[in-house]
């Protein structure tokens, strides 16, 4: 074999070599791509699966319905914050599509009615306070009973306080005349006022609890009632003028450990130690269980069970989220979310107090 000959034989041989390490390098990942692809592929349609499928399968449940979320209270406020940050988390995390409507008036009554009429296409939610309900009744409102109610569960529940001016103070321990102010006057002012033997002249109504704030600054009033994170809200702002003087519940509040609770205050009305009997035992019992905020999602009871499992189970997924109560907690809305039990136990207590409605003799 002549040299040139031998050269060509040697580069044809390292050709093909060459072409035969690309081939098995070339198998041998393609084999790898597709052992790669067979075993991560169960595991993303997991992922998918496990992301996309929303609780008690709702969309099969719900259909094509809107869900509506009524408010009622105005738009802009931490209720109406939290209604709408619900909306989103529900629409991003389950695909519903939902529609938040602000229905204030009436105590609430208006938009819990609302809750009978979901129109075709339609399935509704109402943000409701018992109490605000019960009084809506007492003052002769239409509202729904409490019996034709079902809770999903409770979204928030906390004392009221009474707010004092400091000139007024004084008077409270040693008797007085005074201007107030509530959006549940019964319950917060006239009962605890009577069990304390105080003197309440009037109670003067506002639209909200910034306008009865801004009436107790200019001494309009001496006396306004609140919900313990709308006190604390205020009186960080300007405590110069106001203080919180009672605690409406079985026990002091963290945010304000030197305000009694009514039954302490009630130990010393006007300024002196006096008995407090049995009666006046339970009726500040009941005081406190009407004066607190017991903020609730509801629907009506009529609504199919598999359908109320499925919102209970979206909206309890939602509100029980760290990241959801950390997301309303800055914008101001303090959530303690409690099961539907604890929600059907408050609304028990309700109706009880509403059939044995005595107070102290």
């Amino acid at each position: 074999m002549t040299t040139s000959g031998l050269v060509r034989r040697v580069l044809v041989d390292k050709i093909l070599l060459l072409l035969t390490v690309c081939l098995l390098t070339g198998c041998l990942l393609t084999g790898c791509l597709l052992t790669a692809y067979a075993h991560s592929a169960p595991l993303a349609d997991q992922v998918s699966q496990s992301m996309a499928k929303p609780p008690l399968d709702c969309p099969t449940v719900v259909g094509s319905n809107t869900l509506n979320i009524t408010v009622p209270f105005a738009a802009g406020g931490g209720k109406d914050l939290l209604a709408r940050g619900l909306a989103e988390q529900i629409n991003r995390e389950v695909g519903l599509r939902v529609l938040v409507r602000n229905v204030p008036g009436a105590m609430g009554a208006i938009a819990a009615r609302s809750l009978k009429i979901s129109g075709t296409g339609s399935v509704s939610i109402a943000m409701v306070d018992p109490r605000m309900l019960l009084s809506a009744s007492s003052l002769g409102l239409e509202a729904p009973l409490l019996t034709e109610i079902s809770p999903l569960m409770l979204l928030a529940r906390e004392p009221a306080v009474w707010i004092v001016r400091h000139d007024a103070i004084k008077a409270l321990s040693t008797g007085g005349r005074f201007l107030a102010s509530s959006s549940e006057p019964n319950s917060r002012i006239v009962r605890p006022a009577k069990l304390l033997m105080q003197d309440i002249v009037a109670i003067k109504g506002y639209r909200g609890s910034a306008d009865a704030w801004a009436a107790l600054s200019r001494g309009e009033i001496d006396i306004m009632t609140s919900t313990v994170t709308s006190a604390k809200r205020y009186l960080d702002r300007d405590d110069s003028f106001a203080s919180v003087w009672m605690i409406l519940g079985n026990a002091r509040s963290g945010e304000f450990p030197d305000a009694p609770t009514l039954m302490e205050r009630m130990q010393t009305p006007l300024g002196s130690a006096a008995p407090v009997s049995e009666a006046q035992r339970d009726e500040a019992a009941r005081i406190n269980q009407l004066a607190h905020t017991n903020m609730m999602l509801a629907v009506d009871v009529g609504m199919p069970r598999p359908l109320q499992d499925c919102l209970r189970a979206i909206v309890d997924s939602v509100v029980s989220s760290k990241r959801f109560q950390r997301d309303m907690l800055a914008l101001g809305v303090v959530l303690t979310p409690a099961s539907v039990e604890q929600a059907q136990s408050i609304l028990l207590d309700l109706l009880l107090m509403v059939a044995n409605p005595a107070g102290p003799r």
